[in-house]
């Protein structure tokens, strides 16, 4: 769904709007978001090429406004291409598991899938340590392997 938020708003009211409304999206149609993503994708022929541009332009939407947000200081610095996969998997992903008439309502997915999104993209505390244990272990992996050469 290419179709988005208005840009005039914030990054992060965009991108909230667009979160909330693909896992809508998902709930309701899990099957051909799972066939558009997972399959559709690597079709030859018109087929292909349009799921191909669906997701091009759906990556392109959320890239553009995740860079605009790190611009204005909305989301924190870190690699838009990861945070932008991040994104669209969490949401995809959805497909495997989410069933309406399950434990879970779709107002709660909405809501958890939402919030991971924002707190993912603005850096909480606890995501920073995260990120500063992993370039650590990193570090320390790097370290290793240069000293056994």
């Amino acid at each position: 769904d290419v179709t988005g938020p208005k840009r005039n708003l914030p990054p992060r009211e965009r991108i909230q709007q667009i979160v909330e409304r693909w896992v809508r999206q998902v709930a309701e149609y899990p099957l051909e978001v799972g066939l558009l993503y997972r399959e559709l994708v690597h079709l030859e022929g018109s087929a292909g090429e349009w799921a191909r541009a669906v997701r091009h332009e759906n990556v392109a939407q959320l890239r553009q406004i995740i860079h605009e947000g790190q611009a204005t200081g909305e989301f924190r610095a870190g690699s838009v291409e990861v945070m932008v996969h991040q994104i669209m998997g969490t949401i995809a992903g959805l497909t495997d598991w989410y069933r309406p008439d399950g434990p879970i309502k779709l107002e709660e997915i909405v809501h958890e899938v939402t919030a991971w999104t924002m707190a993912a993209l603005s850096g909480s505390a606890a995501a920073q340590e995260a990120r500063s244990a992993a370039v650590t272990v990193d570090a320390k992996r790097a370290a290793r392997a240069a000293a056994r050469v």
